[in-house]
């Protein structure tokens, strides 16, 4: 652990209301094979015992900073980590959430040998006790950034939490919030992409998201099809300043996206009456329309078809029963 030097990598730990499962988080990270790093716990305004759990780790390890502050949401929370970190490398985990020892030692291994700017590793998702792998479409090294990454991007795992990044490759203004845009971490991987030159793909699946009722993925965000509208905007902005042709593939993985992540957004409600009346918001707006229009509707599959024949007909309840089933989802 670096205690009187300076880190190569900075871990930071976005941190609110998570007290059952804080600790696995941080000892997991404890455990690392790799020396060379600093923890940043961020507690961003827990009402529950975050806040003491941080401070007794900070207190204990040198190498271990516990910041506190108002609730902003994560990527504030993220913000503030990367502004007070001092490491060339920056990743950050979710504190639900557990590691493998070796992760740092992987990551910073694979960026070392390819000179890469992010090193990215799969994962398993953890349901009690059942581990499910998730691997990546990708592999090896990256260096056709557009063709081999950007282009597969939206279709692909956006986590930040899978991510080693070069720190000189992430400007303050990357951090977009929560609260204005859905899939943030998709915005901001987008955002950073545009600065990439080299990706290495680790082969270990050394993370471990855990699946939890409560957890952010989980909630139900308020205005979910403005924020995806935002989101599809913002990133159609973004490739016109870059001049990266927005292609079909691209049109119709934004489009699919939005119109898929407001349903899953709806079920959370956990109510058909409240799903059916988002669901019927969201298909009389000028933005479905908008969106709708951008997708070539026999490149995107089967199953995707189904689900906009089944918006235009408003078979609300049918696609309440099929997202139950995760037959669009799975």
């Amino acid at each position: 652990m670096a205690i009187n030097n300076k880190p190569e990598i900075s871990v930071v730990v976005p941190v609110y209301n998570v007290e059952n499962y804080l600790q696995r988080c941080i000892d997991s990270l404890l455990n690392q094979s790799f020396k060379s790093y600093e923890i940043i716990l961020v507690d961003d305004g827990s009402t529950d015992s975050c806040g003491e759990i941080c401070d007794s780790y900070a207190r204990k390890y040198e190498f271990i900073k516990a910041i506190h502050k108002i609730n902003g949401g994560l990527s504030s929370a993220r913000l503030k980590g990367f502004e007070e970190s001092k490491g060339d490398y920056i990743c950050f985990i979710d504190s639900d959430d557990y590691v493998s020892s070796d992760i740092l030692n992987d990551w910073y291994k694979a960026i070392a040998e390819s000179n890469a700017d992010m090193a990215i590793c799969s994962y398993f998702i953890e349901y009690g006790n059942r581990k499910v792998l998730k691997e990546l479409p990708f592999k090896g090294v990256i260096t056709e950034i557009k063709d081999q990454y950007i282009d597969k991007l939206l279709d692909s795992p956006c986590y930040l939490w899978l991510r080693l990044f070069k720190k000189n490759i992430i400007n303050a203004s990357d951090f977009v919030s929560e609260r204005d845009y859905y899939l943030e971490d998709v915005l901001f991987n987008i955002i950073i992409a545009q600065k990439i030159r080299k990706i290495v793909i680790v082969d270990n699946a050394n993370y471990y998201f855990c699946f939890r009722e409560g957890s952010l993925i989980e909630k139900y965000r308020t205005n979910g099809w403005q924020k995806m509208c935002n989101l599809n905007r913002f990133i159609k902005k973004l490739y016109k300043e870059n001049h990266i042709e927005i292609t079909p593939i691209i049109k119709n993985q934004l489009a699919i996206k939005a119109i898929k992540f407001t349903i899953q957004n709806a079920y959370r409600l956990k109510s058909f009456r409240l799903f059916k009346d988002d669901i019927k918001n969201m298909v009389e707006t000028e933005d479905y329309q908008t969106i709708k229009n951008d997708l070539i509707i026999n490149d995107i599959g089967i199953e995707n078809r189904l689900m906009i024949k089944m918006l235009d007909l408003k078979l609300f309840f049918f696609i309440y029963s099929f997202y139950a089933m995760h037959r669009f989802f799975s």
